[in-house]
């Protein structure tokens, strides 16, 4: 759901602060940068940079808490309380009963295994916690997690390289490389965002059908063709538009063309996977990783789109983005796995047992939670007492279940 919100957001955006539908002749929209809307300044400078932030940090403070956060600090009842306000429902509904037990067992799971490889972390204080913390944020990138680390990582790379960001940010100028005029730059980067929250639509239906790595290559390839025949069209007719016109509608309709491939492969599929590839008790740092990732490749691709395109006589940008898309099928084939498979699966892709000894030890945890009637009113001081407690039997009951099949085997 994250690219489809982001992609409205975009359209919406685009068609508010836009100046084509609002009568203002374009020497004076020219005149007044990318951002004006009206003649009146107050509006212009509100939606500059200005209030932008202290508008988001009020804002802010009317979202709850994330109530997978409250219980990893042992903020039970808070979580509860966070979860009854995002589902609109009382604390003593069955559903928000159930999804604050499995919440919590997560967290549980997530602290053991923590603990489990720093065994000397494992005391009371802010500082011993701090190590735990940075301890836990070091395993992301050591044997066993390493490949998940960097498989979601890297994934995230090509999204800002295909180069959709490019044409959400500098479509009307990438429109005046194929010689259009000012007033149809403006039309088709509308519609041009418009196509591309209806690809991430039909790539919520085709997700689950098709499977990652297919809608990845496909999208990669075609991608790639797309980029290729615009550059070509530039790079042969761009001296010239007024007597090519129908070379520079077909670079506009292969633009439209990379939209397309993109929003409904390297759109959404990479965000999923990148979740997918790791177990449950790592899954948030690996996730946070790929944000990271994004943003830097985000910050990157902004900076050097401009001269790119104006170095290069616009072709030039597009033979690079041919390149960096055959790489990334190139990458996908033989790096990326298909996530659309059990844990057992997932697991002997990676040749683990972590996601299977994740279920596992979660489902025991909640047999010791549910068993023993675990009271949501205590203290954050006895939450965290109880989840010791419970941390410990489950690794009582492994060492147990692990001597009986010796005992077994012998």
């Amino acid at each position: 759901m994250e690219p489809g919100a982001i992609v409205l957001g975009v359209v919406i955006m685009y068609y508010i602060i836009t100046r084509k539908r609002l009568g203002i002749p374009p020497a004076v929209q020219r005149a007044n940068g990318p951002i004006y809307v009206a003649a009146k300044k107050p509006f212009r400078r509100l939606t500059g940079p200005r209030y932008t932030g202290p508008i988001l940090v009020v804002l802010l403070y009317f979202l709850p808490y994330s109530p997978r956060w409250l219980a990893m600090r042992g903020r039970d009842r808070d979580c509860l309380d966070s979860l009854c306000r995002l589902r609109q429902l009382p604390s003593t509904d069955p559903r928000v009963q159930s999804e604050w037990i499995v919440i919590r067992a997560d967290a549980i799971r997530t602290r053991e295994v923590e603990v489990l490889a720093h065994p000397s972390l494992n005391q009371t204080g802010s500082w011993s916690e701090f190590k735990l913390e940075m301890a836990s944020w070091e395993d992301m990138f050591r044997g066993g997690v390493f490949r998940q680390t960097m498989i979601g990582i890297v994934i995230i790379a090509p999204r800002h390289c295909s180069p959709v960001f490019q044409l959400v940010y500098y479509a009307p100028t990438l429109f005046e490389q194929l010689g259009l005029d000012y007033e149809l730059q403006l039309t088709l980067a509308g519609v041009l965002n418009i196509t591309q929250f209806v690809a991430v639509l039909i790539a919520f239906v085709l997700l689950d059908r098709v499977g990652r790595r297919p809608m990845l290559l496909a999208g990669s390839v075609c991608v790639a063709i797309s980029h290729a025949i615009v550059a070509a069209m530039i790079a042969t007719y761009s001296y010239n538009w007024t007597i090519h016109k129908v070379p520079a509608w077909v670079g506009v309709g292969f633009i439209f063309g990379v939209m397309l491939c993109y929003g409904i492969g390297w759109g959404p599929v990479p965000w999923t996977l990148s979740a997918e590839v790791h177990s449950s008790s790592r899954r948030a740092n690996g996730v946070a990783l790929s944000v990271c990732s994004n943003w830097f490749n985000n910050f990157i691709v902004g900076l050097i789109t401009p001269p790119l395109i104006t170095g290069t006589g616009g072709y030039g940008a597009f033979i690079f983005f041919v390149a960096f898309s055959a790489l990334a099928a190139v990458w996908t084939f033989f790096f990326v796995p298909e996530t659309r498979r059990t844990l057992e699966q997932i697991d002997a892709l990676f040749e683990s047992t972590t996601a299977i000894e994740d279920a596992r030890a979660r489902e025991e945890i909640l047999q010791i939670m549910t068993g023993d009637s675990y009271n949501s009113a205590v203290s954050t001081g006895e939450v965290y007492k109880a989840k010791t407690k419970l941390v410990e039997r489950v690794g009582e009951r492994k060492a147990a279940q692990t001597t009986q099949d010796e005992i077994t085997n012998a």
